[in-house]
């Protein structure tokens, strides 16, 4: 409900439903985020802006030192700054303490009730998800790990409209090496992968977009350096997974004319994703691939 009882809220006035939450575990093992989805009964009786600062625009990863602002229930809107990233922190509940690794600390911007509240950049590109504080420190899930959790994506991304004029699309030469698979948009990058370190070019799969504009979502790369695995998608699959060469084109929220589904399949024997358009002839469970998520709509040429 919405205020809740203690804000006056009326236990009558239900807006939605828990769909899905992150379990926390008590044993001193590890957690990650401390979250939860809710399904709206009407979603046209919300906005998607956050307290007097707007809608967010999309998501980013956070740095040390980077400024940050968030609106909450109790505190209102704060800003502060990233003082700490990767941290380990203890936090008590009612059942427990419980023991988070990787989140994000912020100088202190927060009191009890404000748990919950999107942690923000300036230009409102969400990093965190407030989850916890004391009188010295804010801490925040990092929010790729809370969409990774909850397989759930920026709703202000979802919802946009489909772009009126689309950009120009590019090429995105695949590369396979063993057992990884590797995407560029870089002519002189595939040509160095394939030179210096071996790779086999496959050719052109698929076409992003090239510039960025409403409608459209980012598709970055990223690494797992213990499995040797590149992964793409607008969050990385798994916390571990760090950000390598940055975006490589943007996809599509909708299907537009001459666009498909580009799928993303996982082989957890190799410990590889690859990226599968859905035009091609691939079924989850084929040479050992399933099918992990959809990461948007691209084009075939």
């Amino acid at each position: 409900m919405q205020p809740a009882i203690l804000d006056g809220g009326d236990p009558a006035e239900v807006i939605g439903t828990l769909d899905r939450f992150q379990p926390l575990d008590f044993s001193n093992g590890v957690n990650i985020v401390d979250t939860a989805f809710v399904r709206l009964n009407d979603p046209n009786a919300v906005t998607a802006n956050v307290l007097t600062l707007g809608e967010i625009v999309g998501i980013t990863s956070p740095a040390i030192g980077q400024t940050v602002v968030k609106g909450g229930r109790t505190t209102a809107v704060t800003y502060g700054k990233i003082i700490g990233l990767n941290a380990t922190v203890y936090v008590g509940y009612g059942a427990g303490t419980a023991r988070f690794e990787n989140q994000i600390l912020l100088t202190h911007m927060s009191m009890p009730g404000d748990s919950g509240s999107v942690i923000c950049t300036e230009d409102l590109q969400a990093v965190g998800l407030l989850s916890a504080g004391s009188d010295m420190v804010t801490v925040a899930n990092p929010i790729s790990d809370v969409f990774t959790a909850l397989e759930v994506n920026l709703p202000s991304l979802m919802q946009e409209e489909a772009p009126s004029v689309l950009s120009e699309t590019q090429s995105i030469y695949e590369l396979e090496h063993y057992v990884d698979h590797f995407y560029t948009r870089s002519i002189s990058e595939k040509d160095m992968v394939a030179a210096v370190h071996g790779w086999e070019y496959k050719g052109i799969p698929f076409y992003l977009f090239s510039s960025e504009q409403a409608g459209l979502v980012r598709i970055n790369r990223y690494y797992h350096y213990r499995r040797g695995d590149h992964a793409y998608g607008m969050v990385p699959p798994h916390k571990s997974y760090q950000s390598e060469g940055g975006c490589i084109g943007y996809a599509s929220i909708t299907q537009l004319p001459g666009t498909v589904m580009l799928k993303e399949y996982y082989n957890a024997r190799r410990k590889d994703h690859c990226c599968v358009p859905a035009n091609v002839m691939f079924q989850s469970g084929q040479d050992g691939y399933t099918y992990t998520r959809d990461l948007g709509y691209v084009a075939l040429e």
